[in-house]
């Protein structure tokens, strides 16, 4: 995971600013890896990982869990769209609201002018 952050990490950090309509980096940092390079903790991550004694056994349980996790993922990002049920909605209505008040508006100017 931590290798899918410093890969695309500045790309999703990005869409979840946008989409949530965050103000500043709030909730964001995990995204920000200060005072070091992300290829130089890159690097660093992947000779640890590929240093480890680990077994076969092991690297397969490894390889399990990650798979697991991409599958979990997968779920939350498709939990996601339903959000944006909630915002196609509200958008719905600001603009019939703001449609209704231009309405409004204007035929409260030509009942004003009809009068004067």
């Amino acid at each position: 995971m931590y290798l899918a952050l410093l890969a695309g990490g500045e790309t999703i950090k990005r869409i979840v600013k946008k989409t949530l309509c965050l103000p500043g980096d709030e909730g964001l940092e995990i995204f920000d890896f200060k005072g070091t390079e992300r290829t130089q903790l890159q690097e660093q991550l992947q000779t640890t990982i590929d240093s480890l004694p680990l077994t076969r056994t092991t690297k397969e349980a490894i390889i399990a869990e990650n798979i697991q996790c991409f599958r979990m993922n997968i779920q939350i990002v498709k939990g996601i769209r339903i959000n944006w049920n909630y915002y196609q909605k509200l958008v719905i209505l600001v603009a019939t609201a703001v449609v209704i008040l231009a309405v409004a508006f204007w035929y409260s100017y030509v009942v004003f002018v009809e009068n004067v």
